[in-house]
């Protein structure tokens, strides 16, 4: 069994992302942003995808910036269309065209890794026993609640369905991702804070919930908040798995409250640019300096 600080489970997503100025094709997916994130920061990476064969040029790509990759070949790749009709990221259309299937506990078997962050696109891409297997490690888990509200309705346009075994997947992972949507919908909350309380109420151990303007985090006792700084949310498309990734890169040695920082730093330099993370470790160290007085 091969060991990593970090190892991000999503499929591979071909993206097609259309806002106000603008209409491209892009590499995407939350492993993906997030993989980017943790070599950047200079962890050991590895990543667990699915893909078609035609696709595999990603994984060179990740091999070429020294990220481990576990793939699966698949008849297809899973394909969204996400519609941004506004500057506000947190309003967005998504249309799921072809999904590449389910992940299975033999597809995580040959690694370990000291931090997990699931990051699925729709229901079903990380079911219930591949969690339960993660949850058996010595490792911290992050997991991505899109995945897992997320359905295929008429028309092949995402809807938002409850979630009937959500107790039992945030009683498994230490940290439950969310955007402030998502939050809203699972509890009924429109305030984040009241929202990320109801999760904690549910069951949730700790909780990072992005919404337009930053980052919220709940510790199980108190909320620790970081605002984003970018100049510009052209790089919008990737936001939410920038900072899960981020901040569980951070967590693995520090406190919530260090971690947000980070995850705020990291993702106000990846808002300015389209695509995944690109900048160096000594650009958030910088930023985490000026703008959010950590030394």
């Amino acid at each position: 069994m091969k060991n990593y600080d970090l190892v991000n489970i999503g499929a591979y997503t071909k993206d097609t992302i259309t806002t106000p100025r603008e209409k491209r094709v892009s590499d995407g997916g939350g492993f993906y942003y997030g993989a980017n994130v943790a070599q950047r920061l200079g962890l050991k990476t590895a990543v667990v995808t699915r893909l078609a064969k035609s696709d595999f040029y990603i994984v060179d790509k990740l091999k070429s910036l020294g990220i481990d990759v576990y793939a699966t070949e698949t008849p297809q790749s899973t394909c969204i269309g996400l519609d941004y009709p506004t500057d506000n990221p947190d309003q967005r259309i998504l249309s799921i065209g072809s999904t590449s299937g389910s992940f299975t506990v033999d597809q995580l078997e040959a690694i370990n890794a000291k931090a997990f962050v699931v990051s699925p696109s729709v229901r079903g891409e990380v079911p219930l026993d591949v969690m339960e297997y993660l949850a058996r490690r010595n490792a911290l888990t992050a997991i991505d609640v899109q995945g897992y509200i997320r359905i295929i309705g008429k028309g092949n346009i995402v809807e938002y369905q409850a979630w009937p075994e959500m107790e039992r997947f945030f009683s498994l992972a230490s940290v439950i991702k969310t955007d402030a949507v998502e939050a809203s919908f699972i509890t009924g909350e429109n305030d984040i804070v009241a929202a990320a309380e109801a999760m904690i109420r549910k069951g949730a151990k700790e909780i990072i919930l992005t919404h337009q303007n930053g980052i919220l985090v709940h510790d199980g006792s108190k909320c620790h908040q970081a605002e984003f700084c970018a100049r510009s949310n052209a790089g919008r498309t990737g936001r939410g798995d920038t900072v899960v990734s981020s901040y569980m890169a951070a967590r693995i040695s520090e406190p919530p409250e260090i971690a947000i920082l980070w995850a705020a730093a990291v993702c106000s330099l990846k808002l300015e640019k389209p695509g995944p993370f690109a900048a160096s470790i000594d650009d958030v160290r910088s930023l985490l300096h000026s703008r959010y007085g950590l030394k």
